[in-house]
């Protein structure tokens, strides 16, 4: 039983020990997984660490970073505060602005009504104009002495000018003579005055002597009785009794010459006056003169205008201008007097001077570029602005020779007037016959000169027609200007160049015509 018992105790024992060697390394082998896995979070914790002290940097820098944004958003805070105090006045103008333009609104109404109207009264004027248009061609060219007459009256003109200039010259002496007869009368008047008072004077004082010569008379026809009653006052009295007879004599003398006298200052006195009769007409003709501004005596230095200044100028104001020559027409004798029409133009602009006062040998001086002061009158004869009435002056200087402006693109449009007196070019017109024989150019306007006269011709360009003239005073017939005209054929294609001379309309003065060179394709 015992043994029994041992065994099974041993058997037991030997299970335990089998079973406890199997659970020391099972527990062995947990152990090396569990260090194993311990290891291995350790690192994934120091990993982590790493990982949390990166981010802790990360915040530090986002927690700078949201500092940085708080201050910008407080700046735009602030900026938004201000734009909105800016949005409410700008809120303010625009409710202002509002007002205004519905008020404006309403005024733009008025003015489209306004507009319309002018319209209305401008399409009339235009057909008006149309037909005063048509009316004055039909009359230029149906009166055919018209231009003749118009160039004699206006030399009439001139004539009448001239005598009117000349007329103004013997007022303005009689003017003068008439302030020395006035100066001469009050000289009189003075010395009349004088000899009056002298007069008046010695009458006083012959009245006195008189007195005393009465005086004295009646104490001598005194009775001796009375004589002797009164010896302190005779014997006072016997001196002066004594020089009395020279100063009567005296005073007598004085009083004649006062008389001779008085005669002669009056003479004096009624012809100082004669003059002083005419002084109604010169006073008569003075207010004439103020009433035609521009036509008075030109003065000795007159301040230089600029160009600007001509241009604003009105018809008849006196003008003082400095400009260039660019080319003259004949020197003639008018009146005994020298005359020379000028084409000039400065770089600011141009001007005709018509029959500028000029001597032969200045004329000859007188070439393209020449600087020149031009005293003068601003005048309008048919639309064509000159200055007449001229003298001149040599001026210093560089000479200026201006350059022809192609205005072709200007033709036919209102713009060409402002170029008027300028040089300029003409590119690419035809020439047309003026009548149905073909013939492109006219001696004279109307055909009724000769060889030597002013040359008329036409052109056209995008169907409209132009008169153009080569000026025999500028270029004559011995010219290449007037033979190239003279040789023009209908249908010729030519470039022009000349002066925009005015005459109802331009009509230039040509100095150049060469063949159109061809168009470049």
């Amino acid at each position: 039983m015992k043994k029994q018992t041992a065994v099974a105790i041993i058997s037991v024992l030997a299970v335990l020990a089998v079973v406890m060697c199997i659970l020391f390394f099972n527990v062995n082998g947990q152990k090396d997984d569990l260090t194993k896995q311990l290891g291995t979070k350790k690192d994934e914790i120091k990993g982590l660490n790493a990982q949390i002290e990166g981010l802790n940097g990360n915040i530090q820098d986002l927690n700078g970073q949201i500092e940085g944004l708080n201050g910008d958003i407080q700046d735009l805070n602030g900026d938004i505060q201000e734009l909105n105090g800016d949005i409410q006045d700008l809120n303010g103008q625009i409710e202002t602005l509002d007002g205004d333009v519905t008020s404006k609104a309403g005024e733009i109404e008025t003015l489209k009504a306004d507009i319309g109207s002018k319209e209305t009264e401008l399409k009339d004027l235009n057909e008006n104009y149309q037909k005063a248009r048509k009316n004055l061609i039909t009359l230029k060219y149906n009166n055919t002495n018209t231009k003749s007459e118009a160039t004699a009256a206006k030399k009439r003109l001139a004539q009448v000018e001239s005598d009117l200039r000349k007329a103004r010259e013997d007022n303005d002496q009689l003017t003068k003579d008439l302030k020395a007869a006035k100066d001469d009368l009050k000289k009189a008047q003075d010395d009349l005055k004088e000899a009056l008072d002298d007069k008046k004077s010695m009458e006083d004082e012959l009245k006195e002597v008189q007195e005393e010569n009465d005086g004295l008379r009646e104490q001598i026809n005194k009775p001796e009785g009375a004589a002797t009653e009164e010896p302190a006052a005779e014997e006072t009295k016997e001196p002066e009794t004594a020089e009395e007879p020279a100063k009567a004599e005296e005073a007598e003398k004085a009083e004649e010459a006062v008389k001779a006298e008085e005669p002669e200052k009056t003479e004096e006195a009624e012809k100082a006056e004669e003059p002083e009769k005419a002084e109604e007409p010169a006073k008569a003709e003075e207010a004439e003169k103020a009433e035609e501004p521009g036509k008075a005596e030109e003065p000795a230095e007159q301040k230089l205008m600029t160009y600007a200044e001509y241009t604003a100028a009105e018809k008849d104001d006196e003008v003082n201008l400095l400009t260039y020559v660019q080319a003259n027409q004949a020197w003639w004798s008018k009146d005994g007097k020298g005359v020379i029409t000028i084409y000039a133009q400065s770089p600011e602009g141009a001007c005709f001077i018509y029959e500028m006062e000029c001597s032969e040998e200045d004329a000859a001086k007188l070439v393209p570029g020449t600087p020149i002061i031009v005293h003068g009158f601003k005048s309008e004869w048919a639309g064509e602005v000159e200055i007449v009435d001229a003298t001149f002056e040599f001026a210093d200087g560089d000479p200026f020779i201006a350059e022809a402006e192609d205005v072709t693109e200007k033709l036919g449009t209102d713009e060409l007037i402002n170029c008027m007196n300028e040089k300029v070019a003409f590119k690419g017109l035809t020439a047309a016959a003026k009548d149905d024989s073909g013939k492109v150019f006219f001696y004279k306007w109307d055909n009724s000169g000769s060889q030597g006269d002013d040359l008329y011709f036409d052109v056209t360009l995008n169907d409209n027609t132009y008169t153009f003239v080569v000026e025999s005073y500028l270029c004559g017939p011995d010219t290449d200007v007037y033979k190239a005209v003279e040789a023009l054929q209908a249908g010729d294609v030519i470039d022009i160049e000349g002066f925009l001379y005015w005459y109802e309309g331009m009509q230039p003065h040509v100095t150049a015509v060469t063949a159109a060179a061809p168009e470049v394709k």
